[in-house]
């Protein structure tokens, strides 16, 4: 067991001695609080006006909730078969564990939700949730007992307690509304922020020099600009005097044979221009699959693609288009350079004949070629167009040609910039590379508050959207546990109308229980389940 895991088992259990100390010593009811759990409720009736005043607005809040309904079923559905999926893909994947601040959603513990940003965003999620909740209680007439704050060691949430008894005897309809409504405001409320930052921030933000942006940086020593200096969000501008003012342009880039020394490259940090001197050109192995033609013939990450059936490797497209011209089952003559840890120089490596697989076996939508089995890149890095670095977040649906375009931008839109890039929160230097179009009307604010605000809608949206959906899931205590069970207490009495209450109230406490019981074990098994 790791650190991590020792340090949060001790805060954990000292949490729970407290509470109950507390609790024999009677202080917790003095100040209307009582343990759920492993949590801490704080009750109170401030609030319950502000709910009455909104709960007003009756016909808005009864369309709001049944399209709450209809977004609820499909998401339930959805996450459902990402649980389901994911575990599928664990069991057969060789992977580790995920670290501990990986899997809780704290800010400031988990590396991708920044602390301040996390704290206002979460915090503002579970007040939407939970007024939510509140204002559909009142529209069905139904009493509100207390609102309040939910603690385990931090504040964890928010919560709005209707009369329990008067929720149960109201409609099913009317209960169903108001289950649904707080994750699916969620839901809307992220959507709306997520249109506040693409179209009114993102879409506003152009490079201040037209370039290439790092990405990734191979972290090993063979490569050549880990070596020189080039760390992720530089920009490369410049190499040996050419304009580099696009990721087409260094992915042609072939003024050098590989292992030449470029004597000059400028890269853009921040608000600087630094030029690295001395570094060496060529195609560089980034990845290698395992048992796959690269791999079995004895590539390594690092190494250098010298040439390919005589074929000289200048540039990414150089190699591209060779293997364009390969079939599957083709032997191909590769040489490489490979660094030599003494001397620190790349000396020439034959590995000779190597045997393609079909790339139409990992990659179905492909043309018929042959496929090598790895990642690489000019200089061991990875880049994209200043230009199009804000392209799929200014426009993840709007600017693709394509459904593959769309979905692609999708992805990048909610996964790939916030967990692998790790470009957010948007700050110095990498914003220092970008200002704000003179022509928008967002110009006119000061630059820090821009990015301030910008990241606020981001993790409004991204954190909306996760409370929203994983609420969802049908496993009771979540809002989509208590949707499956009343939605499956009104299937019973359809497709089997000769059940008494009795049974059908049976027969839906037994089907929930062991849903919501192997819900959590797939989840367990995606996040703990080394496959080894």
């Amino acid at each position: 067991m790791g650190i991590g895991w020792i340090i949060f088992l001790l805060i954990l259990i000292s949490w729970i001695a407290l509470l109950y100390i507390l609790n024999r010593f009677g202080v917790l009811e003095k100040f209307n609080m009582s343990i759920y759990f492993i949590f801490l409720m704080w009750r109170t009736k401030k609030g319950r006006r502000t709910i009455d005043r909104l709960a007003r607005f009756r016909r808005f809040w009864v369309a709001f909730a049944n399209l709450s309904l209809i977004l609820g079923v499909v998401a339930m559905a959805l996450m459902f078969s990402i649980v389901v999926l994911s575990t599928i893909t664990q069991l057969q994947v060789k992977t580790d564990p995920m670290p501990l601040n990986q899997i809780l959603v704290i800010p400031g513990v988990n590396p991708i939700i920044p602390l301040w940003y996390g704290i206002l965003a979460l915090a503002i999620a579970i007040i939407v949730h939970e007024f939510s909740h509140g204002i559909l209680t009142r529209v069905a007439d139904l009493k509100i007992k207390s609102l309040g704050l939910l603690f385990a060691v931090i504040p964890m949430g928010a919560f709005v307690e209707p009369d329990e008894e008067q929720l149960l005897a109201t409609r099913r309809r009317n209960r169903m509304r108001v289950f649904a409504a707080g994750p699916g405001s969620n839901i809307i409320f992220g959507l709306l922020c997520a249109m506040v930052f693409s179209w009114i921030f993102m879409a506003n933000v152009v490079p201040i020099e037209d370039g290439a942006v790092v990405v990734q940086v191979m972290k090993d020593p063979q490569c050549p600009a880990y070596e020189a200096g080039v760390r992720p969000l530089m920009e490369i501008v410049e190499i040996d005097g050419v304009r580099i003012e696009n990721q087409d342009d260094l992915y042609d880039f072939d003024r050098f044979d590989p292992g030449d020394t470029i004597p000059d490259m400028v890269v853009r940090d921040g608000d600087e221009r630094i030029h690295l001197e001395n570094l060496t050109a060529g195609v560089v192995v980034l990845s290698v699959t395992e048992d796959l033609p690269a791999q079995r013939s004895g590539i390594e990450p690092g190494m250098i693609i010298q040439s390919v059936d005589g074929n000289v490797i200048r540039a990414s497209r150089n190699l591209s288009d060779v293997l364009a011209n390969t079939d599957p089952g083709q032997e191909v003559n590769i040489s490489v350079l490979e660094r030599n840890a003494s001397s620190e120089k790349y000396e020439p490596r034959s590995i000779g004949l190597v045997e393609l697989d079909d790339v139409r076996d990992y990659y179905p939508g492909e043309d018929r070629k042959g496929f090598l089995g790895i990642q690489s890149s000019y200089l061991g890095v990875v880049y994209e167009s200043a230009g199009q670095v804000f392209e799929g977040l200014a426009h993840p649906v709007t600017g693709a040609d394509s459904k593959e375009e769309r979905r692609v931008n999708v992805a990048n839109y909610i996964l790939i910039y916030p967990v692998e890039h790790q470009i957010l929160p948007m700050s110095s230097p990498f914003t220092d590379i970008y200002e704000i179009e003179d022509s928008s009307i967002m110009s006119h604010l000061p630059v820090s508050v821009f990015w301030f605000l910008a990241n606020i809608f981001y993790y409004l949206f991204w954190l909306n959207i996760l409370l929203g959906t994983f609420n969802l899931l049908p496993a009771v205590p979540l809002d989509g546990g208590f949707l499956f069970r009343d939605g499956l207490h009104a299937l019973l009495i359809r497709i089997r109308p000769d059940y008494n209450s009795e049974k059908r109230e049976q027969s839906v406490k037994v089907i929930t229980g062991l849903l919501a019981l192997s819900i959590l074990m797939m989840l367990l098994i995606s996040i703990f389940y080394p496959y080894t």
